[in-house]
């Protein structure tokens, strides 16, 4: 093949960077200053330049983030070595100081837990290991560790998701900060709007498959089943179990009970009722997965920045989700409160449901084959 024309693609030197997300698209990237930590805040319109500002202290980046009224979402860490590119996301939990084991982790080393007690035996015994022989024994999953790694894949799948949405704000405020738009006059972006569409559609089909995830390995656990003994894998399923069950001491069901977020029937009902923010989540999955997506009603295609704060210039960007009683709500902080709900949750399942979530260790004695 004849060649024209080649240039070599460079990648960046190797480095680590570390960086908050905010709601409204602000960003703090972490930077030294004397050998402190101080953060660097951005975009913000400053002396008629778009630009990041610093140096802040941690308390002081916490009351900007409360003047301007938005929360922190996420850590990531993002870096290159030799070349690579690789990045990690750690979800903020409510009301923790340590966020460097989220949900999704917890709930894949679980998995990984009970794979390891399985399997070991049986690899650590095989004759002339081969790819096909050692897959044959990973792959015959138990019932809980099925559920354990799908619940870890869908809630690694709403971190992805809420990144997305993060970088489409951080992107859109970016945009208005260059352009030189009045604050809050309403623009459309037809080419982008559709990034966003797609990442709030499939934010609530994860967490519709990690809740109903969580309601089979529950029934499972309780030996719950159907009328016609079939198996429960769906939460709407478990749900409409609970008023046959007479009594059960599962920690997972308890501590949904506990956290107001299943119900015994009232007045007229005749059976157990999702409740708290669970119910309100579900609500608005239903509505954008099964009624229509976000984006359709015109008044969702328009997002405008607003502010600034006086004091620093710092702006945030709003996109508007219709509700039902017509008001203007943030879409990403709607979706934010359901991430932010989710992930404490799953935090709390994974450490009180009697199963082992410790990081899993591997040995030399666990290396049974070794490829070239």
């Amino acid at each position: 093949m004849k060649v024209d024309y080649a240039s070599p693609i460079v990648r960046q030197a190797d480095g680590e960077c570390f960086c908050i997300h905010f709601s409204g698209g602000i960003r703090a990237h972490r930077t030294l200053v004397g050998g402190a930590v101080r953060w660097v805040v951005g975009p913000v319109r400053y002396e008629g330049k778009v630009s990041r500002i610093g140096f802040l202290s941690e308390s002081e980046l916490k009351k900007l983030a409360r003047d301007i009224g938005v929360t922190s979402i996420a850590l990531q860490s993002f870096g290159w070595h030799e070349g690579s590119y690789s990045s990690r996301w750690y979800p903020i939990l409510l009301d923790r100081k340590d966020h460097s084991q989220g949900p999704s982790d917890l709930w894949g080393h679980i998995a990984a837990n009970i794979l390891g007690e399985r399997s070991n035996a049986t690899l650590s015994a095989m004759g002339n290991p081969s790819f096909d022989k050692v897959a044959n024994v990973i792959d015959k999953y138990t019932s809980q560790e099925r559920l354990a790694r799908s619940i870890s894949l869908n809630l690694r799948g709403m971190d992805v998701n809420v990144e997305q949405i993060s970088e489409f704000y951080n992107e859109q405020l970016t945009n208005h900060l260059f352009s030189g738009k009045s604050d809050e006059v309403k623009w459309s972006d037809p080419a982008q709007d559709p990034i966003l569409s797609v990442h709030i559609h499939s934010f609530f089909l994860h967490f519709g498959a990690a809740r109903d995830y969580l309601g089979e390995l529950i029934a499972h656990r309780i030996g719950a089943k159907d009328p016609k003994k079939r198996r429960l894998d769906s939460m709407e399923k478990l749900r409409r179990a609970l008023g046959t069950i007479s009594s059960s001491n599962d920690p997972l069901l308890d501590l949904l009970k506990t956290k107001n977020l299943v119900r015994p029937p009232v007045a007229q009902e005749t059976e157990w009722q999702l409740d708290g923010w669970l119910a309100e989540a579900s609500t608005l999955r239903n509505r954008f997965v099964h009624k229509r997506p976000y984006g359709m009603l015109f008044a969702e295609g328009w997002g405008y920045v607003k502010g600034p704060s006086v004091e620093n210039g710092l702006q945030k960007y709003v996109r508007p989700l219709i509700s039902e009683n017509q008001n203007l709500d943030d879409v990403f902080d709607k979706i934010l409160s359901v991430y932010a709900n989710l992930n404490l949750l799953f935090q709390l399942l994974a450490e009180n449901c009697g199963l082992n979530a410790g990081i899993i260790r591997i040995h030399s004695k666990d290396i049974i084959s070794i490829e070239i």
